[in-house]
């Protein structure tokens, strides 16, 4: 069974100075061939749809995405439709809904495009009614789990993975399976004592998401929860802090960690590894949906249009964001065979996802998750 370990590219024992530089010009080498490789064609906009937006003259986005990353497609985009602007603001998923129900509340214009990592809060926001319905000529090319009554399309297939420290554990005791994982934690509990982290699902919309979804694996879930509290896991309320410390060796294993980062991550920095599990692995999407208040609804088209296209996904890859299309042609080291195999679970856009929101759901969730932690509330 395929279960890749992503190995980091320059060797551990490279001089750091000399290592630095050789990361200098890499990135720049392929910055430069980025820069000059051809992009597939524009989409086949819509002539009076490209029109109306340029008319509205921009679109307004909340994302969960740094911009960092999207400015690949804003800049693309821009040059694209000259005229049309694109305003985006990233906002951490819980900020990003309260954000944008706010200034509804209040009767002001908000975001035109929502675009989340917070599957469930993305799906709860289109269950309260606040997704525009809108049919994307893209729709045709995404796989049909991908999107939900022509209101919310994802957008990105990120595998959740398993993050551990090169240097202290070898490749090959890593589990592959989330069984092996409860055995190995129960097995050499001295080792792994205050050594495996995870996101806070009581601090994160991204933990309370991937554990929420976990848990309705049923018991063995909840074994491998007993086991990670068995061993005071470590909580964690962001990424940096989690890689940070599988770096520095205060944790040696890290759950549900969101794959894109981790191989961002592995790549500059090798002690971090990286390895797909073989009896489900899951996987993420960023959500992403034209809000029904929209003041710019046609730009908003029109941009959910650009990001689904081949040449947004594209660009998408170039960013390191793992398009949601198959036939993109960038992928990293076994994300293509991933999409093929049997254990591979992508998260589906459908209302399930915003029943997790439900405050008495999360309460259950949160009190077993505490008991399973060994602490009492």
């Amino acid at each position: 069974m395929f279960a890749p370990d992503l190995q980091p590219f320059l060797p551990v024992d490279l001089p750091s100075r000399r290592r630095a530089l050789v990361l200098l010009v890499t990135a720049a080498l392929v910055t430069s061939a980025h820069a000059a490789e051809d992009l597939p064609l524009p989409p086949n906009a819509n002539p009076s749809l490209v029109a109306a937006a340029k008319a509205e003259g921009r679109v307004r986005v909340y994302a969960s995405v740094d911009v960092k990353l999207a400015n690949f497609l804003i800049v693309d985009f821009e040059q694209l439709y000259p005229g049309i602007k694109v305003e985006f603001t990233t906002i951490d998923p819980a900020g990003l809904d309260s954000r944008f129900d706010k200034e509804i509340a209040q009767g002001g214009h908000s975001a035109d495009v929502l675009w989340s990592a917070a599957m469930d809060r993305q799906m709860a926001c289109v269950a309260r009614g606040c997704a525009l319905t809108y049919r994307s000529p893209e729709s045709a090319s995404l796989p049909p789990w991908a999107r939900w009554q022509d209101q919310v399309y994802a957008t990105t297939y990120e595998p959740i993975v398993v993050v551990y420290n090169r240097r202290l554990v070898r490749s090959d005791e890593v589990p592959t399976t989330h069984a092996a994982l409860t055995t190995l934690l129960l097995q050499q509990p001295d080792r792994f004592q205050g050594k495996v982290a995870t996101y806070d699902p009581q601090k994160t919309a991204l933990g309370s998401l991937l554990l929420a979804v976990d848990a309705q694996r049923g018991p063995p879930f909840w074994r491998l929860a007993a086991a990670m509290g068995a061993r005071d896991l470590d909580p964690q309320s962001s990424t940096e802090t989690l890689f940070t410390r599988i770096s520095s060796g205060q944790s040696l294993i890290a759950y549900d960690i969101l794959g894109s980062d981790a191989v961002k991550r592995a790549k500059r920095d090798p002690i971090i590894g990286v390895q797909y599990t073989t009896d489900y692995n899951l996987v993420l999407s960023r959500l992403m949906l034209i809000t029904r208040t929209a003041a710019n609804p046609n730009a908003a088209k029109l941009w959910l249009d650009y990001v689904l296209s081949r040449r947004g996904q594209t660009q998408m890859g170039i960013a390191d964001l793992y398009p949601i299309r198959p036939d993109i042609h960038r992928e990293e080291p076994g994300l293509a065979m991933l999409r093929s195999l049997p254990g591979t679970s992508p998260i589906k856009a459908t209302p399930a996802l915003a029943r997790l929101t439900d405050p008495s759901r999360r309460r259950a969730f949160d009190d077993r998750w505490t008991a399973a932690m060994g602490k009492t509330k």
